[in-house]
């Protein structure tokens, strides 16, 4: 049941997060654009404004009406006035609700610099201004107020009213309607911050959308999502990217020529009105210089003139700087859009030219990069290397190939088979069925309200070791710190408390990953047991597709947290370096596919590494168990000089086995060494049948139970070996592992080429 819940969840998951992806990015897309519209526009001064949208900073004032705030009295242009009243919710903790809500703004406000004075109409604009608070009794009063004489920064059209102009914020235009006291800086920064906030979100949405597309279809491959994430984000990003630059491009060069028509008009009119003659060039020289036509006009009007000039000069070269960048310079021209010529009297002729071409760079606040890139950064490598631990884990399921019991080799190993009791077994206490392992926990909850929380008041395990049985036999497992999983969980529920029991019975299909070890019981069989390597122990009553998924899903989910934290952190770069072009999405475009290349190159390097750990643990446990011979080496020789004295291929061979041991081992060396050594078991056994002394002497049958023990130690662990060389010098060989084998040195291993049997026991010693 809970399978089809989960596949419905998650299919429905993916057309919302989707739609979450959509809507984020177009809200991320909406502000970006506000932004660098404010930045198309130079700051003028009121002297030179003219139709169209404007960038303006001055003080407001009064003209002639004001309003006065609900809560303090205070005289203002604007004011929102939130009352609130203090209150506890059913668990006693208290909270403001808000009981009121009224704004009200002046119809017309005057608004002045240097230059001149200007009209402003409020409405429709948004109104950023700092709030004030007062704590009365059990009431809150908060007002945001626009006072006189508050420096302001607006945002807005200029119209023309009769033959004055205006600023107002309902005309459409390509502007965002803004008066703020907090100035162009601070709304610019706030603008960045939203929307590199809103463009994560949306990267987000749509890798999660991937990750439960991925969990609904059962595809558990890390490449095959990242490769799903990298085409996702990459052709959105890019498409955005591109579309925004166009976009940029376009409507940047539109407000350049509509203003420059404007400038025109209007500096026309004024030139006429003093008797100067221009014919419509802006590089005239005896119009627009130092000494020229327009030193004749009356003072403000000049001053105008050049304000008009500079602003529209500065507008074109902004629009040329950013078109000439690389990549707009190579789209430009296939999407139509030609540079604009330059007005070359500006430096001369208009005060201030320099600073308004200059775009000036605002990064996001200090503290919304420290948040992007601390909490991105802990995600990134936290998250993903948690991720790569489960991924690990799955490819150990998909990749180490199912043993029966008589083919089980010394290492990492894999084994299907049922559950058989191998000892006492427990009663579940809350099943009570039969079980060779249970895991038992009681919960209550205390407290009340949102302290409420459970409690565990009990959490118990017990399990014991049994046999797993497959078609050709059976073969001992241990439980001890293992991870379990299983189907059979028994819940209920009683008044405050739950009790939970998870287990696994005899009769259970068992799939078990983990190492194979030998049984120090018997010392003549392998057993699947915890050892002090950090493979993991993982016994389920799950079939072997079911874990890999379950694994599989952990660690895209957890991989998937990491990849959106190096794509908050290269927002967060984008965002601290002031740069938030259309190409920045280009960019970001690539973060997805060089995560994908890194975790490709991750995954392969971990396999070459864990193949070649297996082959380098395998060789050593063979090292210390053939290196035990030498302690047995003193004796071997004391029964060769007594006993077999004329034996000379059992002196040959102890000779050998102590040249052998005099330096470090290689698999060339072992392989000599235990010729050698067989050959003096099997006689120093057959010795021992045919001499009656021997068989009395509790020395030489303590030696002969030595040597068969050492014996069988290495005839359990060569399988292993080998295999583990096999799989190595496979690997090695590979497309594309042979390229990373290659730069890291990965030498072919050698495996050994003995063949040894069993013994299953020594001769009985007759007493």
């Amino acid at each position: 049941m809970w399978k089809t819940w989960h596949s419905i969840l998650c299919w429905l998951a993916v057309p919302g997060l989707a739609f979450v992806a959509w809507l984020f990015q177009g809200y991320g897309f909406d502000v970006l654009q506000q932004m660098r519209q404010l930045e198309r526009v130079p700051r003028s001064q009121i002297i030179s404004v003219i139709e169209g949208e404007v960038n303006l900073e001055g003080k407001a004032s009064s003209l002639g009406s004001s309003l006065r705030a609900p809560h303090t009295g205070t005289e203002c242009l604007y004011y929102l006035y939130i009352l609130e009243e203090e209150r506890e919710d059913s668990d006693g903790d208290s909270y403001w609700a808000e009981i009121r809500r009224e704004s009200e703004r002046v119809d017309v406000f005057l608004f002045r610099d240097e230059s001149s004075e200007i009209e402003v109409l409020p409405a429709g604009a948004e109104i950023n201004v700092e709030s004030h608070s007062f704590v009365v009794g059990d009431y809150r009063h908060t007002e945001f107020r626009l006072h006189p004489n508050d420096e302001v920064f607006v945002f807005g059209y200029a119209g023309k009213d009769l033959k004055q102009n205006r600023i107002g914020f309902e005309t459409e235009g390509l502007y965002t309607p803004i008066i703020s006291t907090f100035g162009e800086k601070d709304e610019r920064r706030d603008m960045a911050s939203a929307s590199l906030l809103w463009s994560f979100g949306a990267l987000a949405a749509a890798s999660f959308a991937v990750m439960f597309c991925c969990w609904g279809l059962k595809v558990h491959r890390l490449l095959v999502f990242l490769t799903i994430v990298s085409l996702v984000q990459g052709v959105g990003l890019v498409y955005l990217g591109l579309t925004m630059l166009r976009y940029d491009l376009e409507s940047s060069r539109a407000r350049a020529l509509t203003h420059q028509q404007r400038a025109k008009e209007e500096i026309q009119t004024l030139l006429d009105r003093g008797g100067v003659r221009w014919d419509g060039d802006w590089s005239d020289a005896e119009v627009f210089a130092a000494r020229g036509g327009v030193n004749r006009l009356p003072a403000e009007d000049a001053a105008r003139v050049r304000g008009i000039y500079g602003d529209t000069a500065a507008g074109i070269a902004r629009f040329n700087a950013v078109r000439a960048r690389f990549p707009e310079r190579m789209l430009a021209s296939g999407w139509g859009v030609a540079p604009l010529a330059e007005m070359r009297q500006a430096k001369s002729f208009a005060s201030g030219f320099d600073q308004q071409k200059t775009i000036e760079k605002v990064p996001i606040g200090f503290w919304t990069f420290l948040l992007m890139a601390g909490l991105g950064g802990l995600a990134a490598c936290g998250f993903s290397l948690w991720g790569f631990r489960k991924i690990k884990e799955k490819r150990y399921i998909e990749n180490i190939p199912t043993s029966l019991s008589t083919g089980l080799a010394y290492g990492p190993a894999e084994i299907k088979g049922k559950a058989v009791k191998d000892a006492e077994s427990y009663n579940g206490p809350l099943s009570g069925e039969d079980c060779l392992y249970y895991h038992y926990v009681v919960q209550e909850k205390r407290g009340s309200g949102k302290n409420e929380s459970w409690v565990t008041i009990v959490d118990e395990k017990m399990h014991t070791r049994f046999l797993c049985r497959d078609d050709e036999g059976e073969t001992p497992v241990d439980l001890d710190d293992a991870e379990i999983h299983s189907r059979h969980v028994h819940t209920k529920s009683e008044y405050r408390r739950i009790y939970t029991e998870t287990n696994l019975r005899p009769g259970d299909d068992l799939y078990i990953l983990g190492p194979a070890i030998i049984d120090p019981s018997t010392g003549d069989r392998l057993r699947i047991a915890a050892d002090d390597s950090a493979f993991p122990l993982i016994v389920a009553n799950l079939t072997e597709k079911e874990m890999m998924t379950r694994k599989g899903r952990r660690g895209l989910g957890l991989l998937n947290v990491g990849l959106n934290g190096f794509v908050v952190m290269g927002l967060a770069g984008f965002g601290i370096t002031a740069s938030y072009a259309p190409t920045d999405y280009l960019l970001a475009a690539f973060i997805a596919p060089v995560f994908l290349a890194l975790c490709f190159i991750v995954l392969m390097f971990n396999d070459l590494q864990f193949v070649r750990h297996r082959v380098r643990r395998a060789w050593a446990n063979i090292d210390v168990s053939l290196k035990k011979r030498a302690d047995l080496l003193p004796s071997l020789e004391a029964i060769a000089k007594e006993y077999l004295a004329h034996e000379r291929s059992v002196h040959e061979g102890i000779a050998t086995m102590r040249a052998s041991l005099d330096g470090s081992l290689d698999p060339a060396g072992a392989d000599e060494l235990l010729l050698a050594e067989k050959s003096v078991t099997s006689r120093l056994l057959a010795v021992q049948e045919d001499y009656p002394d021997l068989k009395g002497s509790p020395v030489i049958q303590q030696l002969a139970d030595q040597v068969v023990t050492l014996e069988n130690e290495v005839a359990l662990m060569r399988a292993g070996y080998n295999d583990s060389v096999e799989r190595h010098n496979t690997r090695i060989q590979r497309l594309p592992e042979v390229i990373i084998a290659k730069l890291f040195g990965y030498p072919a291993a050698e495996p050994l080429q003995t063949e040894l049997t069993i013994r299953r026991a020594t001769p009985e010693v007759a007493m």
